[in-house]
């Protein structure tokens, strides 16, 4: 192929205007009727014109034009290497446009920051598993799965060690490189492996320190630590919260952030319940072991939790009540029972509910949560009143029970006293004294809502 090239590189322009000639004379030229009989797998006599014309055409084309490298006396291989003698005008501006360019689209989604940007986003969207124990039976050694090592899951895995290297009496010199291959993430097994020789001669307490010096946080224990003084009860029973503080308390085991009993006792005491620390201090408990201590205050935080549950019972009792009821048309028409000889109608106007703050005086002042006034002597059940009028209710207040506690110690004087004295030679005489609120019981209500009528 490449001989060809040569010898049609070396043609003249006469050579060439010869095989024009004498191609178009064999174009011109009738084929005969028996080529086709003779020739059945010789192509068409029409196949052939097409080549012949092809040729025809391509060669008049270079004969007309310019002279063409192909058919001069230069080499193929020099038609191959242009020579360019113009220089490439380049825009004005330049600078400029290459500044403006570099910035473009940055801001973009399809930016290749912002691009970026949206793949780590999506990484953080998938949580990765942190490390946690497997282990079969306490006679296999324990496995720390691949993912992120927390000191809770280290914490679990020294544990399930200690309980191995027990049951298989292990010697303390062969305990690290019987545990150590268990820990199954890659980076943790290159650490180890990079210096197995010096970490298998180490205690396991020390092998352990010399993980949680590499592989947790720096400051570990002192986050641990400030999380667990900065937790307060709330409204969780006290039982659970003193479980969690215990439970953090033992991943600093070892450190020096870890908390004594004594200290333990001092966090629980001064961050529990506000209720339960009234009920605490009244009860004046001076017990200092952390075990006893807790079981007492739990049994004072029962006390709490039941009664805070009979509040919110009858909370959602009147709730429900208040959802349920269904406000009549038109207007209703009041009549109190101490009403006047002339019984004069007016419009009724609803008696409000009970606030949280009433119903507190209320109970602490032996109130009624019916004709609502304190100092009644009577229950809402035993109420011998009427619900209050509520055109000219006067929400209690402090300083409404104060001024009627007043008027209680002034009151309660003899109204009548009867002597008989029909018999004035006998000795015994009889005495009728009639006093006010004279009453049974504590009089206390129990708890339980009065609704007055709407």
């Amino acid at each position: 192929m490449s001989s060809l090239k040569h010898k049609l590189s070396d043609l003249k322009k006469s050579t060439a205007q010869l095989l024009y000639n004498s191609l178009l004379e064999l174009n011109e030229t009738t084929v005969n009727e028996e080529f086709e009989k003779e020739n059945q797998n010789d192509p068409a006599p029409e196949d052939i014109k097409l080549v012949l014309d092809t040729l025809l055409s391509l060669l008049g084309s270079e004969l007309k034009g310019p002279e063409s490298p192909i058919f001069s006396s230069m080499a193929m291989e020099d038609s191959t290497q242009p020579k360019i003698t113009a220089l490439i005008g380049l825009k004005p501006n330049l600078e400029e446009r290459i500044t403006a360019t570099t910035f473009l689209g940055q801001n973009e989604l399809w930016s290749s920051a912002n691009f970026h940007r949206q793949l780590d986003f999506l990484e953080n969207l998938i949580p990765r598993m942190i490390a946690r124990i497997e282990q079969s039976s306490a006679s296999k050694p324990p496995f720390l799965t691949p993912g992120p090592l927390t000191p809770e899951a280290l914490r679990a895995w020294e544990m399930a060690c200690a309980q191995f290297f027990l049951h298989k009496e292990v010697k303390d010199d062969e305990q690290v490189k019987r545990v150590a291959y268990g820990m199954q993430e890659p980076v943790i097994q290159d650490w180890y492996l990079n210096d197995w020789a010096n970490f298998n001669k180490l205690s396991f307490k020390d092998y352990l320190a010399e993980v949680c010096t590499y592989w947790l946080p720096t400051d570990w224990a002192d986050t641990i630590r400030r999380t667990l003084l900065g937790c307060v009860q709330g409204q969780r029973p006290f039982s659970k919260w003193a479980v969690d503080i215990k439970t953090q308390n033992t991943l600093l085991h070892g450190t020096a952030s870890h908390l004594t009993d004594l200290n333990i006792l001092y966090h629980l005491e001064s961050h529990m319940n506000t209720d339960l620390a009234a009920a605490y201090h009244a009860e004046g408990v001076k017990e200092k072991d952390l075990c006893k201590w807790i079981n007492i205050v739990h049994l004072l935080d029962k006390k709490r939790l039941h009664y805070n549950n009979r509040l919110d019972s009858a909370f959602h009792a009147e709730r429900i009540h208040n959802s349920t009821y269904k406000k009549p048309e038109g207007r209703m028409v009041f009549r109190p029972n101490n009403a006047s000889a002339n019984k004069t109608t007016r419009n009724f106007i609803c008696l409000p509910m009970l606030m949280d703050a009433e119903r507190q005086f209320l109970r602490e002042n032996d109130g009624c949560y019916k004709c609502r006034e304190p100092f009644a002597g009577h229950t809402s059940a035993t109420c011998p009143r009427d619900f209050p009028d509520g055109a000219t209710y006067k929400t209690l207040t402090a300083a409404a029970i104060a001024a009627k506690k007043g008027k209680k110690r002034t009151g309660g004087v003899i109204v009548a006293v009867e002597v008989d004295s029909s018999d004035e030679g006998k000795e015994n005489n009889t005495i009728a004294v009639v006093m006010l609120s004279a009453v049974l019981g504590n009089g206390t209500d129990s708890g339980e809502e009065c609704m007055a009528p709407l």
